[in-house]
């Protein structure tokens, strides 16, 4: 039997990383936080080409778990016109 893997199995793993982060926040900060966001920056180099971002983020204290997908490319770099 001829089997074809699905092509979302093909693809390869660019970057993993791990960031962990601590914050005592006052209980006003914290509640706007807990309904809203928490911005975080992480920079990730890529190089041009069509990628799925993958973000899974863990809180520690409630073992609680959630994930995000988000579809981008990056572009070739143009070159100037001088």
């Amino acid at each position: 039997m001829d089997r074809k893997v699905p092509e979302a199995f093909r693809r390869k793993l660019v970057k993993a990383e791990v960031q962990t982060a601590e914050a005592s926040l006052p209980e006003p900060t914290y509640e706007r936080v807990r309904k809203q966001e928490l911005p975080m920056n992480v920079p990730i180099r890529l190089t041009p080409g069509k990628y799925i971002l993958r973000l899974g983020v863990r809180d520690n204290l409630t073992g609680l778990f959630g994930t995000a997908e988000l579809a981008l490319e990056v572009p070739a770099k143009r070159e100037s016109k001088r």
